[in-house]
């Protein structure tokens, strides 16, 4: 293939990729806007804890066997990445409606004296399924990329 396709290919792929994590972050923002606080949670702190450790692990092993199918291609990579993505998203939408985590960020806050920090927080729990995928993609990412 011509050098000057390729690097064409490539920097579409990069720009789709950008514009991507961009509407995933829309996406999680609005999950977690549109959440309200509940009166009482639907589980216990710990159980609350132990279930979101598990949906944590669940997704390591799933971005595991996605990234696995990945091989040597660049656009087979960024594929992979966008449905790795989404699932960090529903794994996110999950955790938040069916834990009701928003409740203990609450409690985090200090009583609403700083309500900043639930969007924190909130923010923190996404990147912590992003950083799941990271770790994942790092070695096909080196693999393909040479990094």
């Amino acid at each position: 293939m011509n050098y000057n396709v390729e690097l064409f290919l490539f920097k579409t792929c990069v720009n789709t990729v950008i514009y991507n994590n961009l509407l995933f972050f829309l996406v999680a923002i609005v999950l977690f806007t549109t959440n309200e606080v509940p009166d009482r949670p639907a589980f216990s702190f710990w159980l609350t804890l132990l279930g979101t450790g598990g949906m944590g692990g669940t997704f390591f092993l799933l971005a595991k066997r996605l990234y696995r199918g990945v091989g040597y291609s660049s656009e087979n990579y960024f594929q992979v990445e966008k449905k790795a993505s989404v699932l960090a998203i529903v794994f996110f939408g999950l955790i938040l409606y069916l834990f009701d985590i928003k409740y203990y960020l609450t409690i985090s806050s200090l009583e609403d004296s700083l309500p900043s920090f639930v969007n924190i927080f909130g923010l923190a729990l996404l990147f912590f399924f992003f950083s799941i995928m990271w770790y994942v993609a790092r070695r096909p990412y080196q693999r393909i990329f040479g990094r």
